[in-house]
């Protein structure tokens, strides 16, 4: 156990200090401190100071995260070629270390593709932290990030806190919504990433950090920066690596695989005996346009797998979900020619099976290549 300088408890001792302080250097290593004051007749005899192994903590922390959190490309399911393609780009650049900006509707699965990248890393082993932007109210924005010294403002912890900067100083920070962050902050997280170093609210001393940059955002940056409502420099130093996911309704029979992925995933969760869906059922799936992509499918599957009674999934449980679908009415004639092919597209590939030779076999048997055939199911 390393022996606490004198002057550190001295100091600790005067200012009567109660909770939790650091991390604090000592000996070369890196200690939280934990105090509790011994008081007789309210008078302060001495305190009891506990130091806890920082590294030790942090690792038993990372631990629990990676058990609990470890998300790797294997998890990205789907076949349509503009998923495949972020995906390839995504594999290219986690071991680079650049900065990735990863743009997409809300619910395409942005949080799944910084976890995988994190996976994939150098940094790996290190902390994943993730920060929604625009969840954190503007006045708290700053300490969350960089954390806070004792006292900084009403209802801060008397000890002070690590912000996630701080906590993840060589992991991977990723930051959602990032186009939701005030102006302000805007100038201040650039300058936190060129000067690789933060400051601590009501603080003054620099604490340097490193975390690799991830950060995602549903809404038009570029558009942002011409209208001065997203700073330039931060933009551009956010931008290095762009990664364009696409909406589930421009991933064709991804819906189905998905769709089959969750109800595998949500049967066993709710012991539910169910071997797939109605052929009905999944050209409805197909037909619509899922507003609110990968997460609504999530929860649309999950609502059929909790009250389906047989044991496929019909029709009747995700209409009640969904709604009833009325899109049809006006559809012009390629509109309903397109819809019609990729039901008898669906309706062989259901027959033959969903590997890709059993794609390939189905393209041959109705004349098509099997290009022509993604092509079909993705319109």
């Amino acid at each position: 156990m390393a022996k606490l300088n004198f002057e550190v408890y001295k100091k600790l001792v005067s200012q009567n200090f109660n909770g939790e302080a650091g991390p604090v250097k000592l000996n070369g290593m890196e200690f939280m401190i934990n105090a509790n004051p011994i008081v007789i007749k309210d008078n302060h005899e001495g305190i009891v100071l506990v130091l806890s192994d920082f590294n030790k903590m942090k690792e038993s922390v990372l631990e629990s995260n990676r058990k609990k959190d470890l998300i790797t490309f294997d998890d990205i399911v789907g076949e349509s070629e503009a998923l495949l393609q972020a995906r390839r780009e995504a594999i290219q650049v986690a071991e680079k270390d650049a900065s990735v900006l990863i743009m997409g509707e809300t619910g395409t699965g942005k949080e799944v593709f910084a976890r995988a990248i994190h996976a994939f890393s150098r940094r790996k082993n290190d902390v994943f932290m993730a920060v929604n932007c625009g969840a954190i109210p503007e006045n708290l924005i700053e300490s969350e990030l960089f954390g806070y010294e004792k006292g900084s403002f009403t209802g801060a912890n008397n000890a002070g806190k690590p912000g996630k900067f701080e906590i993840c100083k060589d992991g991977t920070l990723f930051l959602d919504e990032i186009g939701d962050l005030p102006f302000l902050m805007q100038v201040k997280l650039n300058r936190a990433l060129e000067e690789k170093e933060i400051i601590r609210v009501g603080g003054n001393s620099p604490i340097k950090v490193n975390p690799r940059i991830i950060s995602a955002t549903h809404k038009n940056l570029s558009a942002m920066v011409e209208r001065n409502l997203f700073r330039d420099d931060l933009y551009y130093r956010l931008n290095v690596v762009p990664i364009h996911l696409p909406s589930l309704r421009d991933r064709g029979y991804d819906v189905i695989i998905l769709a089959r992925y969750f109800l595998n995933r949500f049967a066993l969760v709710y012991s539910k005996d169910l071997t797939g869906f109605t052929q009905d059922a999944e050209i409805l799936l197909m037909k619509y346009k899922f507003p609110g992509n990968i997460r609504e499918l999530r929860n649309l599957i999950e609502y059929a797998v909790i009250f389906e009674e047989n044991s496929l999934i019909g029709v009747e449980n995700i209409r009640r979900k969904i709604g009833n679908n009325n899109e049809d009415r006006n559809l012009k004639l390629a509109d309903l020619t397109k819809a019609y092919e990729k039901s008898v597209i669906i309706n062989k590939i259901q027959k033959l099976g969903d590997t890709f030779d059993s794609k390939k076999e189905a393209a041959s048997q109705l004349g098509i290549s099997i290009a022509t055939l993604y092509r079909k199911l993705e319109t």
